[in-house]
C-alpha cells in the first residue's frame, strides 16, 4: 500500500507493509528491501524481534507496554512521530 507523508523536502513515496503477528514473513527475507523498518509496541514480539532480523526498530507508546532501557532500536511518542524519521 503506498503512502505519501508530508516531508521537509517534498513529497516521498514509501510501501507501507501491514502485518500482523504472528506472520513468518513480518520479520524474515519479504521485509528486508532496504531500509526495512518495523514499527510496533511490544518490547519483545516487535522491536528486539526486528532488531535481531537486521530492521530498523522503532518502539512505540501505546500504553499497553513500557520499554525496558536496555531496548534496541528507536523510540516513539505517537506513530506520527515516525515522520521526523524518513531521511535517516
Amino acid at each position: 500500500m503506498p503512502i505519501k507523508p508530508a516531508a521537509s523536502a517534498g513529497w516521498r513515496e514509501i510501501e507501507a507493509v501491514l502485518l500482523r503477528r504472528p506472520n513468518e514473513p513480518i520479520h524474515g527475507r519479504k521485509c528486508r528491501r532496504p531500509p526495512s523498518w518495523f514499527v510496533g509496541d511490544h518490547p519483545d514480539l516487535d522491536v528486539r524481534g526486528a532488531h535481531a532480523a537486521g530492521l530498523q526498530a522503532f518502539w512505540v507508546r501505546t500504553g499497553a507496554f513500557e520499554a525496558p532501557d536496555d531496548l534496541p532500536g528507536r523510540r516513539l511518542e505517537r506513530l506520527s512521530d515516525l515522520l521526523n524519521h524518513l531521511d535517516d
